[in-house]
């Protein structure tokens, strides 16, 4: 029997997405409704704003063929939200849905053909079901986490997820390098970070007005950087907000101007250079404003969505070499790559004064990076796995 009733175990609501995480799974799941499958999602937490509105749990109708169950017990949030505060991965998951798994959850599994887990927290279900069952990977999860004892607990999860499920999806080869011994090298496929790049359609026209309302001139030069609160852009907000501070006289020479846009900052603030709008309703105008795209993330793993937004919007992109991880990109063809030692000499060099080359460079990064970006083409492995899954 074909499969077409897919179930989606989530740790957080997915929707409307607010971080580059939530940006990937929705767009994954976007991609599958498209292309037929009915998919109900699962999320263990909701949004504060619910909880403290005391909005039940229940489900919500996204589009045909979508809808999202948001399980709002306060026994869930005061679990995620201390631990979210102290700073600790969110190993109460794999814990508690060991020891009681919620009766939602059990008759959502009951009735659906094959499930998804997002993140290996979430993986005890897979071994109460006989369904197909994949786990979607967003990182290493190990590698986000300093103290040892952290690491070597995360680890140790995500070694018994990739062990309890048919198939593990990562989103770069160096994911998979590190799952594929963990779960067999013919049970781990790439399905890379992409995105509804239609979103970016017809924004341009928007471009002109916003740049008025944030006080951006015509001889200003906009560097825009979007970034959820994940912990390598909150570093990376922070260093960046100490670079301007010590760099004034040449931002100004070169008419540089810093936009972020996101969770990244909590609360919106303007410095000299430096304007943090947090948390909008709509992104994608703000790529219009741009001139360059600014991924200054130093750390982390797999690939950052940010990047293939960057490449989707058309921008050229000045990005950490970190940040080029898991994308076909060279420096100096594709994208201008610098390190915290050398962003200042890149700034007063001549890198941004041809238009032309900016433009080829951008150009030249869609093209190799088209299919990669575009979920549709993404979740192939996906709707392979799906069709022969049984």
């Amino acid at each position: 029997m074909a499969i077409r009733k897919v179930l989606v175990l989530s740790g957080l609501q997915i929707y409307p997405p607010e971080s580059g995480g939530m940006l990937r799974t929705s767009s994954l799941i976007g991609a599958l409704v498209a292309r037929g499958y009915d998919v109900t999602l699962y999320s263990m937490v909701g949004r504060k704003s619910d909880y403290l509105a005391r909005k039940p749990s229940g489900t919500e109708t996204i589009r045909d063929g979508l809808r999202e169950y948001v399980d709002r017990g306060r026994f869930w949030a005061a679990l995620q939200f201390p631990s979210y505060w102290i700073g600790l991965p969110p190993f109460w998951i794999t814990l508690v849905l060991t020891l009681r798994m919620p009766r939602k959850l059990r008759e959502l599994l009951a009735s659906c053909d094959a499930v998804i887990i997002d993140f290996p927290f979430l993986f005890p279900p897979a071994r109460a079901t006989t369904k197909p069952v994949a786990l979607n990977t967003h990182n290493v999860e190990a590698e986000l986490w300093q103290r040892p004892w952290m690491k070597r607990l995360v680890a140790g999860i995500e070694r018994r997820a990739a062990q309890s499920v048919q198939r593990v999806f990562c989103c770069s080869e160096g994911d998979r390098a590190f799952f594929a011994p963990l779960a067999g090298a013919g049970r781990t496929s790439i399905v890379p970070n992409g995105i509804d790049p239609a979103r970016f359609t017809g924004i341009a026209a928007e471009r002109g007005p916003l740049r008025t309302a944030l006080g951006y001139g015509d001889e200003d030069r906009v560097l825009f950087f979007a970034a959820s609160s994940f912990g390598p852009n909150v570093e990376a907000l922070a260093w960046l907000d100490g670079f301007v501070a010590e760099h004034q006289a040449l931002l100004a020479r070169k008419n540089l101007r810093f936009l972020v846009a996101g969770s990244v900052s909590k609360q919106p603030f303007e410095r000299p250079r430096l304007k943090a709008i947090g948390m909008v309703a709509r992104v994608e105008p703000y790529f219009a404003v741009a001139d360059l795209a600014f991924n200054g993330a130093f750390r982390g793993s797999g690939t950052n969505l940010k990047m293939a937004e960057f490449i989707a919007a058309g921008l050229p992109i000045l990005t950490s070499t970190a940040g080029m991880r898991g994308y076909d990109l060279v420096d100096g063809e594709d994208c201008i790559a610098f390190t915290p030692e050398t962003l200042a000499g890149v700034l007063a060099g001549n890198a941004f004064d041809d238009p032309v080359r900016l433009a080829t460079m951008a150009k030249s990064a869609y093209e190799k990076n088209k299919r990669q970006i575009d979920m549709n083409w993404c979740i192939e492995p996906v709707a392979t796995w799906l069709e022969e899954a049984h």
